[in-house]
């Protein structure tokens, strides 16, 4: 330092802005800043500049190697990570805690905006803001998940459509999906969740043409009305019977529609783990949509996976409801929140569950307890926080890397 470096950097010239001169080099890590540069340049080559007087080599190799394990041990000695953001989940990582919670599949893409993005990936928490729009499509995302989720008796029909993939279809011969059957070509498969034990009218879209044919289809002892949209207006298959069709809450994967190629052609179709099939429609025909349209004349909530993790009890009598209520919702926000709660969590939401309590029954209570879980800072948020006893300016260990050793 003193015959190579402090000739420029030093208190009175200030060379680019660094001061060397008095340095306490049995401390380098109270510098490490400034230090840091100096490995950085005198490794390079950069310093000292060239037609200056320079060290020998192994003088520079001597040093560069000492400054570089003095200032290792003091970062191992003295870590400093920063201090994490308040981390908002962005919407893959909402999808995900809402699948993991209550067993519902979302589609985040078309429910919430696009998130902000930072050095190219968009689970940077310094970059994921929330605005006033964010918060109120939050909002009611939450109503359409609690909703799905405790099952709405007085939820309207809509149509769901599920189109096939842009590869699929006329001219594809591969198996586009281990949903469907080994021999089939093109096509799709789709994982519907039908919300309430009601009734539902399938239809699956084949081509360009908008001309409709209903058919019925055996499915063990029922007959479903399945209505096909068709390319050709040939009516081989007639005789509309039954266009709803009674079915269960809930859905089970694998549910597909899909070609199997000529001869003969055919239309291999599962629904509910059945297999149906549609024989004679033409060596092209190939299936575009699946559109499911209900719930109709609803007969009760049904037994689905979500059902079944939120309703851990089922209060016998009116007197029970409050304790079933607490222990439901004291289960769903420990994993909701990511933490321990406390009566302080619980409170607003058993508010919001005697409000719904009242104005219809104990599942509709339990659903705007939920909806307001959803949209809880606690929930939309993941807040790193300091153990009881940590002072300012403390570092605390978020979890151990377990190494284990592999030939």
């Amino acid at each position: 330092m003193q015959q190579y470096c402090i000739m420029c950097h030093n208190a009175k010239a200030k060379t680019a802005g660094i001061v060397l001169e008095g340095i306490d080099w049995s401390d380098p890590g109270a510098n490490s800043a400034t230090l840091e540069k100096v490995l950085r340049k005198v490794r390079t080559g950069e310093m000292p500049p060239p037609k200056l007087p320079r060290p020998t080599p192994a003088a520079s190799t001597a040093f560069t190697d000492w400054l570089e394990s003095q200032l290792d041990h003091a970062a191992s000695t003295h870590p400093n990570p920063g201090r994490p953001a308040v981390h908002r989940l962005n919407r893959a990582e909402y999808a995900n805690a809402v699948r993991d919670l209550l067993g519902i599949h979302i589609d985040s893409t078309a429910l919430l905006p696009v998130d902000d993005s930072g050095y190219g990936f968009d689970n940077v928490a310094d970059v994921l803001s929330v605005s006033p729009a964010l918060l109120e499509r939050y909002m009611s995302v939450a109503r359409l998940v609690s909703r799905r989720a405790v099952g709405e008796l007085a939820m309207k029909p809509v149509e769901e459509e599920y189109d096939a993939p842009r590869t699929g279809g006329r001219g594809r011969p591969e198996r586009v999906s281990d949903a469907l059957p080994f021999d089939s070509a093109g096509g799709m498969a789709i994982d519907h969740v039908f919300p309430l034990d009601a009734e539902y009218s399938i239809k699956i879209k084949m081509g360009a043409n908008e001309k409709e044919l209903r058919i019925p289809v055996k499915a063990g002892e029922r007959i479903l009305g399945v209505t096909f949209l068709r390319d050709s207006a040939k009516p081989e298959l007639e005789a509309p019977i039954n266009p709803r069709a009674p079915m269960a809450a809930g859905g089970a994967g694998g549910r597909g529609a899909g070609m199997t190629p000529p001869p003969p052609a055919k239309l291999d179709l599962r629904l509910d783990g059945v297999r149906l099939k549609l024989f004679d429609v033409g060596a092209n025909a190939r299936v575009d949509k699946v559109i499911v349209a209900g719930p109709y004349n609803p007969t009760g909530r049904g037994d689905t996976a979500s059902r079944e993790k939120i309703f851990v009890c089922h209060p016998e009598t009116a007197a029970g409801e409050d304790a079933c209520a607490q222990k439901i919702l004291s289960r769903l926000t420990r994993r909701a929140f990511r933490r321990p709660v406390t009566d302080r969590d619980i409170k607003p939401l058993l508010a919001f569950y005697h409000s719904g309590r009242a104005e219809r029954d104990f599942d509709y209570g339990i659903e705007k307890a939920l909806r307001a879980m959803l949209v809880s800072p606690s929930f939309l948020f993941r807040v790193e926080r300091d153990p009881a006893g940590a002072k300012s300016g403390d570092v605390i260990q978020l979890f151990q890397t377990i190494r284990s050793g592999c030939a």
